[in-house]
């Protein structure tokens, strides 16, 4: 492999590296916005950050931290420092309930 082609390949790998960097912050941004009940924008940052992991999925399909990050479930509601693609739910309207505080 010449120079310039080990050069094209690390900057191919640090371009993924900083794509999914995007997707982990988008999936953390989302999870916060959620808890704090803005569920329009955190449905939108959890969209952007499946469609980067999926993205990453196509052209590197061998990929086990994308495959991870993309059938990650979520068995807490806090952001983690490796984040993943989350289920967007609709947002609950049944808060609060009708005999809770308003």
């Amino acid at each position: 492999m010449s120079d310039n082609q080990a050069r094209t390949t690390g900057l191919r790998e640090q371009v993924r590296a900083a794509r999914l960097r995007l997707a982990d912050s988008a999936a953390d941004l989302g999870i916060l916005l959620r808890l704090l009940g803005e569920h329009a924008e955190a449905e939108r940052m959890l969209r952007r950050a499946v469609e980067i992991y999926e993205a990453d999925r196509r052209t590197q399909p061998t990929s086990s931290r994308t495959t991870q990050e993309l059938t990650w479930t979520p068995s807490a509601s806090t952001p983690s420092s490796s984040a993943a693609a989350r289920q967007v739910s609709p947002p609950d309207t049944t808060w609060p309930a009708p005999d809770g505080p308003s």
